[in-house]
């Protein structure tokens, strides 16, 4: 009926060929050592660690109080796949980082990517394993580990366990430090809590929320600063949450502590970083 809609004869995908060559382990172990030293992190040495004859293997870590980085650099291999033609792929590690005594889950990478990146932060020094797979066959793994120390500023008041929370908020978002002790610290328990706090005007803040006790399935934050709205980008999956907010000419706001978990508690700490934002020279 309509002969300009006819879409005609649909042309085969074209093959997008092999993948490329991945620089040697080393070389990407630089790169990423590089990366952390520019995030102030001290460069531990390296570790050489050996897959099994399915390209899967383990290893003890010790991590010290404060956040660790660890990643692994499997040498690039190729695999022929077979089908319709010959195309490659690159072979996938993944990786988890497991506490020693009690299985619990610290970190994990299942991306589709040749290495894997591990990031946690511990209140106290922890013995840890970490589980592997999909190096190629009794295969070299290159390993890196990157430390950074808690912020003094945190507050202790809920232990080492929620400092270290709030700690891998602010390493995972690349935040800065707290520079000064926290304005305002809260506390409470599951559901949704508007917390109002009073704010200078004129001052930008980051507020920061970690889970103390009980199980969590995520927490979520979010700053209301008159008819603006704030909240944390990655949502509430994770036991800590992170947002920044400024005053402008309001002396109040409202926090929102979205908490989902069972008999869990949560511990909030507000943080001025900057005072008078008009009067500074752009």
């Amino acid at each position: 009926m309509l002969p300009e809609r006819t879409g005609g004869v649909i042309p085969p995908v074209p093959e997008p060929g092999d993948l490329p060559a991945l620089p040697p382990a080393d070389k990407r172990a630089e790169v990423a050592e590089l990366r952390a030293r520019r995030d102030a992190g001290t460069v531990l040495p390296r570790a050489h660690w050996t897959s099994g004859h399915d390209g899967a293997g383990s290893a003890a870590i010790t991590l010290g109080a404060g956040c660790h980085r660890v990643e692994l650099f499997a040498r690039d291999a190729v695999a022929a796949v077979s089908g319709h033609g010959s195309r490659s792929k690159r072979l996938d590690l993944d990786a988890e980082l497991r506490d020693e005594g009690s299985d619990r889950l610290l970190a994990r990478d299942r991306t589709d990517a040749p290495d894997a990146h591990l990031e946690a932060c511990m209140g106290d020094e922890t013995r840890a394993t970490v589980v592997f797979a999909g190096s190629p066959l009794d295969g070299p793994v290159l390993v890196t580990h990157v430390t950074w120390p808690i912020p003094e500023r945190l507050p202790s008041t809920w232990g080492n366990d929620a400092r270290a929370r709030m700690a891998h908020v602010i390493l995972q978002r690349h935040l800065a430090s707290p520079r000064e002790d926290a304005v305002f610290q809260a506390q409470g328990g599951a559901g949704t809590t508007p917390v109002p706090i009073p704010i200078e005007p004129g001052a930008c803040y980051l507020a920061l929320v970690a889970v103390v006790q009980g199980q969590a399935r995520g927490i979520g934050l979010r700053a209301l600063v008159g008819a603006r709205d704030a909240s944390d980008d990655r949502g509430a999956n994770d036991n800590a949450g992170a947002v920044a907010f400024c005053a402008l000419d309001r002396n109040r706001a409202v926090l929102e502590v979205d908490a989902r978990g069972t008999a869990m508690g949560w511990g909030l700490a507000v943080f001025r970083v900057e005072s008078g934002i008009w009067e500074l020279t752009r």
